[in-house]
Formats: structure tokens, C-alpha cells, sequence
């Protein structure tokens, strides 16, 4: 039994005093449910506790461990866990009680290092959950390209193949709990420049590569192969002045230049014939494959014979080195039968420029002494630019196919590297924007020895590095970024592309709830309207959905972070939720202006019951503007020391109230409304702006005293009835 009253103190101590006891009823069990959701999914149910009772006030005896280390097992990652420690049942019969553990899905890299196994359980824990989706292997993230020098030619000598790897790698991302890859991930490059290797020197025999390689590999085109065929070298053959060789005698092979496969060594002397005399004293091949037949003359006795030469000298070369000696021979005052010209031309097909020449084909004769002439070279020079590149291997003269070749790094390459920015946007779906590109030319010159091949000079390229400018990141609605803009990234020559991915989230929703905070069914929930000057916000303000019967608790929303819902309470009720626009009064009829006292009363608020008014003559227009301090608001047609009253708020600014009770400020905010009880209840606009919101208290509060004193609400309420 419950007792009426805890104590009693009798007012007569002589006198018994009852005491009403009430029995106890017994309390009803009180329900409850666990659900735990995906936020991934849009909130959907993955299981739930099942009914939950027990006795209103006592503890739910219930725990979320063993249920979330089993979602965790099966590849969700907790997010929040709704269930309190010590959580009681409440007292209330008609409501269950709901509890949410949200949770999202997990994610797992794939990388060379940990590559997934396709078909098996991505998660060990749950051996019947998703497995490794096909593309995870690790022929899917790392692909390895190669490049093959291989030598032929040299028999028994030829040089074992030169190989050369590298590893494109890439990351992906797949979902723990559907199993799918949810990022593909890109290759560290989109392709690799193997380098150049020197080909090696073998005795004997010429390459017809100095160095081989410079291969790209990308993913797609991964192995490449580069052959370097070696040829035996041409002899020196000695011959008598018919040109037919003479038998048994030595034929030397060229020896292979030790500095370069593809040539021979020069100046390379001619064999000693007893009682012979060669035209030349050493032989310089053009073509290193090709035997160079040298005349020999029988030594005879000749009277009043002198002897000359001329030398070809290369000035370039570390002590003037002799290219080659012609010796010639005769009588004094002979005309000397010997021409240059031949000789120097094959020079300049192979670099050289002619500095000097004192022999005059044509024009010297023998004389007693002297007869020694000298013809001098310098190095012909080249410059590679942009514009116009080398090609490494190929002739620097296409019109003479035996001359000096490009060098390697020479090529385009080496003296134009184009550096690139690219704006990745992805999260939007099919909407999600185009990537945007900037690109940038580093540039410089390279002079190489058209003789030696050598490179002489390098320019520093234009700029050591570049910045490029930011990219507005495009507004898409319904979704949202973190930056308004992106880029300002960095390359130089030696790392010359750069991604910056921007990614848009989906914007939250209003979601309207019941005053104990369940969604309310089949309400409309509207997604936020990203701010079309700025993707990183949504526009503010946004109206909330009119629900017919209900009335929201604020009228517009104003996200502070705008991938998140904003839940809305709504009450029952018959306020309008959003204001009605006012139309242009057509023709209205002037009230009939109440008839002023000698000397009108001024009434304190709330200090005494006004008169009921009358029904006034009314405008067609059901909007009411009151100008706060504007005048005197008639409460009645009867003469009366009491038919007006003074409405006096702080501020001279136009307020308007619509038909449906919503008080709009000059702005056109809606502050606040008026209920059927003539109660003044606000809305404050969620502008940010401070001025305005202090503004609006004030007229709020203005227009309260002056309803209460003007019984202004009576008449709205006869109105809307």
C-alpha cells in the first residue's frame, strides 16, 4: 500500500486523524531492442538484439562486446557504440526504448608486399565470409618489365646478355565486408627509360652499337630486347702497284679501338715488306669490316730523287696527333703528282673542320730540300635542342650514312622533359568532374665532338623547378569537397608528374523526427543543396520540409558540417512551418479609424482585461504590417477611454505577419510565430549574423506586449478559424 500523504501534524492533538493508503500496482514490463547498423549502407539494419524486458528503472541486462567482436571478425570497424554501460529501462509502456551501434566497413590495402589471395577469406576470423576478389593477386599490383641487351656475332667471345628489371607497383583497396576492391590504385610511373650500357670491347671484332639500351617498358609492354651484332675487323693488304696482293706476305687484322667497339685503332701501322716500299706508313679504315689494300713499290736506285710528305694533323687532339703521313718521291723541279683534296673531304665526313692547308694540289713541285707540307683539323661541333633533338645511333648527316652519329643523351629526352599536374576528382559518381591538366616544358642545349662523340657543353635546364597554379574545384550538387581549390604542386626534371585528388562526399539530409527522436515515416528527407560559390559548404538556411499536422522546431537548417543529417523535431500542431509569401492586396478596404479620446489612458501590459473587439473591416490582403513606435493599433469600433493602446518595440523596422501567424522580418526571415493561444513563439533565422539576431529578440519581444495589450491574438484566431 502507498500512503495519501508521507507525515501528518494534527491540528487537534486529541483527535485521531485518517490516513487514506492506496495498493501499489505492480509496473509493467518495459521493452527494448539493441540494432546495429551500416552507415555504409545507408543505415541499414545488420542484426539487431531481438525484444529486450525487464522492469522499468532496472538494468538493461544486455551486452554489445560479444556482438560487435563478431561484425568486427566478419570486417566492420566500430564507429560508435549507442549502448551505454549501465543502461536502465525508462517507464514508459507504449515506447520501446532503441539502442544503435553504428559501424562501417572496414578496409584492407593490397600491395606487393601484401598481396591478396584470391578465393580465400580476406578476413581469417569468418572462413565463410567474402573472399579475395579476383585482381588482388600479386601479378595485380606489381608487374615487372625488363630490359635485354643481347650480343651475337663474336663466336666463342660474344658477350653474355645484359638484363635489366623494373618493378611497376601500385596499391588497391578492397571492402572487408562485400569483398569488392573499392580503389584500383595507379602504378607508381606509367612507364620506365631503362638505361644505356656500354657494349664491350672484343679484339678482333666492331659492334655497330657503341652503347645499347634507353627501352621504355610501361605495364602494359613490359619486356624489351635490344641485339648488338659484333663483325669480324678487315686486314691490311699489302698489294704490289697492279693492285694484286702479294703472296706470303703478313695481312694484319685491324685491332679494335679499346676506347670504342664500334671503330678501329687508327694510324694503325703497315706491315714491313723486305724491298718494298708501302704508299702509306699507316692505314686509318673508313669501314672497320672492310680490308684496305696497300701498295707496295720494289726499292730501286733513283738519281737525283728527294723525297716529301704531307701530314694530316688534328689539332683538338692532346699533343696534335697525326691522323696520317703520305710520303711521295722525285726529281728536283718535278711537278709533284698529289692532291689533298680526296683526303681531306673523307675527314670531314667523319667531324672534322679544316683549319689549314699549305700544299696547292696542282702547284708544287719537288724541290732539293724541304718538301714537307702539314693539312690541320679541328673538331666539327653540334648542338641538340628542343626543336631539333638527336637521335642516338643515327647519322648526324642523313645525306652521309657513315659519318658521325648521335651520341646517347642526345636524344629528345635529354633536352625536353615535360612536367605535368593533374587534378584527380573522384566520390561523385557519374557526376564526378573531368580531371584537370597543367603541363610544363624544362629545356636546354647539349653540344657534343662530332669526332670523339663526346658531350662538350650542358646547359642548366630553364627552370631547376616549377610550380603550377591551383584549379577551382568544380561545385557538384549533392556533394561536397574539404578545399575550394587544388594544385600548387612542385616539379623539377627529375620528378616531373604530380596528382592531387580532391574527393567529394555526399552531402547529409534533413531527416524529420518525433519528439523522441524517431525518424518520422514517409517524411520527406532532403538532401542539402551544395553552395553553388563554394563546393566545400551547402547553402544555408535551407528550409525545412513542410509536413502537413506537424510543426517543426526551427524552420531552416544551417549545417555545421555538411555530410551530416540534421534531425528536425516536429510536434503536432497546426502552425505552418514555413511562412507564406504575401500577394499585393487588391483594392482593400480602409478600417474605419476608431474614434480618439479626449485624453486615452495608457495601459500598463498585463495590468488589467483588455475589451473584446469587434470584428474590424478587413483588407483583402490577409497580411498584417505593423511598424513598431508607427502609431496606435485599434482594439474596438466602441468609444472607449481604452480603444487604443500604444505598441511600442525597440526597433523603426517594417514586421509583417501572414494569415498563417508567421512573423517575417525585413529581410524576409521568418523570427517567430504566433499560436492559436495568441502566444509568440521564435524561430531565429540561422543566418550567422549577430546583428540581425539581436534585432529579431527585440521585435519579438516588442510584439508580445503589444498582443497582450491590443488582444491582437483574438483576432488572429478568429481569422484563421
Amino acid at each position: 500500500m502507498i500512503p495519501s500523504k508521507p507525515t501528518v501534524t494534527p491540528t487537534d492533538p486529541g483527535k485521531d486523524t485518517p490516513v487514506p493508503y492506496n495498493p501499489v500496482i505492480p509496473a509493467k514490463d518495459q521493452a527494448a531492442v539493441v540494432n546495429y547498423i551500416d552507415s555504409d549502407e545507408g543505415n541499414k539494419v545488420i542484426t539487431t538484439s531481438g525484444n529486450l524486458s525487464g522492469k522499468a528503472g532496472s538494468t538493461i541486462d544486455y551486452s554489445t562486446k560479444s556482438t560487435i567482436a563478431d561484425l568486427e571478425n566478419k570486417g566492420y570497424v566500430l564507429v560508435n557504440d549507442g549502448f551505454p554501460a549501465g543502461a536502465k529501462f525508462d517507464n514508459d509502456d507504449n515506447t520501446t526504448q532503441i539502442f544503435t551501434v553504428v559501424l562501417k566497413h572496414g578496409t584492407v590495402p593490397v600491395t606487393p608486399d601484401k598481396p591478396g589471395k584470391p578465393g580465400e577469406p580476406i578476413n581469417p576470423n569468418d572462413p565463410d565470409g567474402p573472399k579475395w576478389p579476383e585482381g588482388t593477386d600479386e601479378n595485380s599490383v606489381k608487374k615487372t618489365g625488363t630490359q635485354t641487351i643481347h650480343y651475337v656475332g663474336a663466336g666463342e667471345n660474344t658477350p653474355k646478355d645484359d638484363v635489366q628489371t623494373f618493378d611497376f607497383t601500385k596499391k588497391m583497396v578492397v571492402d572487408k565486408v562485400t569483398g569488392k576492391i573499392i580503389d584500383s590504385g595507379e602504378w607508381n610511373v606509367t612507364s620506365h627509360t631503362f638505361g644505356y650500357k656500354d657494349t664491350p670491347v672484343i679484339d678482333g671484332y666492331h659492334a655497330d652499337k657503341r652503347n645499347a639500351g634507353g627501352s621504355v617498358v610501361t605495364p602494359d609492354d613490359l619486356n624489351k630486347t635490344v641485339t648488338v651484332t659484333y663483325t669480324q675487323n678487315g686486314k691490311i693488304i699489302p698489294t704490289d702497284p697492279s693492285g694484286k696482293p702479294i703472296p706470303n706476305v703478313p695481312n694484319p687484322t685491324y685491332p679494335t679501338d679499346p676506347t670504342d667497339p664500334t671503330k678501329v685503332t687508327p694510324d694503325e701501322p703497315v706491315p714491313d715488306i723486305p724491298g718494298m716500299i708501302p704508299s702509306k706508313p699507316t692505314v686509318t679504315p673508313t669501314d672497320p669490316g672492310k680490308d684496305t689494300p696497300v701498295p707496295y713499290t720494289p726499292v730501286t736506285p733513283v738519281v737525283n730523287t728527294v723525297t716529301g710528305k704531307i701530314t694530316y694533323i688534328d689539332d683538338d687532339a692532346t699533343g696534335n696527333k697525326i691522323l696520317d703521313v703520305d710520303n711521295f718521291s722525285g726529281k728536283v723541279g718535278d711537278k709533284i703528282d698529289y692532291t689533298t683534296a680526296g683526303e681531306i673531304q673523307s675527314y670531314v665526313n667523319k667531324g672534322y673542320v679544316l683549319v689549314s692547308n699549305n700544299f696547292k694540289d696542282g702547284d708544287e713541285t719537288f724541290a732539293k730540300d724541304g718538301n714537307v707540307f702539314e693539312v690541320h683539323f679541328k673538331h666539327g661541333t653540334t648542338t641538340v635542342t628542343p626543336e631539333k633533338p638527336g637521335k642516338p645511333g643515327e647519322p648526324i648527316d642523313p645525306s652521309n650514312p657513315e659519318g658521325p652519329k648521335y651520341p646517347a643523351g642526345t636524344d629528345e629526352h635529354a633536352v625536353k622533359r615535360t612536367g605535368t599536374q593533374t587534378v584527380h576528382f573522384t566520390g561523385a559518381g557519374d557526376k564526378t568532374p573531368a580531371d584537370k591538366k597543367q603541363s610544363f616544358d624544362f629545356t636546354r642545349k647539349i653540344t657534343f665532338d662530332n669526332v670523339t662523340g663526346k658531350i662538350i657543353t650542358t646547359t642548366p635546364w630553364n627552370e631547376a623547378s616549377h610550380t603550377f597554379g591551383y584549379e577551382n574545384v568544380p561545385v557538384v550538387d549533392g556533394f561536397h569537397t574539404t578545399v575550394k581549390t587544388a594544385g600548387g604542386t612542385t616539379v623539377t626534371p627529375d620528378d616531373l608528374d604530380k596528382t592531387v585528388t580532391v574527393n567529394y562526399s555526399q552531402n547529409g539530409k534533413i531527416i524529420p523526427v518525433d519528439p523522441s527522436g524517431k525518424p518520422i515515416p514517409n517524411a520527406p528527407t532532403p538532401t542539402y543543396p551544395t553552395d553553388p560559390t563554394d563546393p566545400t559548404k551547402v547553402v544555408p538556411n535551407e528550409p525545412v520540409p513542410n509536413i502537413p499536422g506537424m510543426v517543426p522546431s526551427k524552420n531552416t537548417v544551417t549545417p555545421s558540417d555538411p555530410g551530416k543529417d540534421t534531425p528536425v523535431i516536429y510536434n503536432n500542431g497546426n502552425t505552418p512551418v514555413n511562412p507564406d509569401t504575401p500577394t499585393t492586396p487588391t483594392n482593400p478596404t480602409t478600417p474605419t479609424t476608431p474614434t480618439t479620446p479626449d485624453e486615452p489612458t495608457n495601459v500598463t501590459p498585463h495590468a488589467e482585461t483588455p475589451e473584446t473587439p469587434s470584428e474590424p473591416e478587413k483588407p483583402s490582403d490577409d497580411t498584417n504590417t505593423v511598424k513598431p513606435h508607427a502609431g496606435v493599433v485599434p482594439t474596438s469600433k466602441k468609444k472607449s477611454t481604452t480603444t487604443t493602446k500604444t505598441v511600442t518595440p525597440h526597433a523603426q523596422r517594417e514586421v509583417r505577419i501572414t494569415k498563417n501567424g508567421n512573423i517575417i522580418n525585413s529581410k524576409g526571415h521568418t523570427i517567430g510565430y504566433v499560436d492559436d493561444k495568441g502566444q509568440v513563439h521564435k524561430t531565429l533565422p540561422q543566418t550567422g549574423d549577430s546583428a540581425e539576431l539581436a534585432e529579431a529578440e527585440a521585435i519579438l519581444g516588442g510584439i508580445a506586449a503589444g498582443l497582450g495589450l491590443i488582444g491582437l491574438a483574438g483576432s488572429k484566431k478568429r481569422r484563421r478559424n
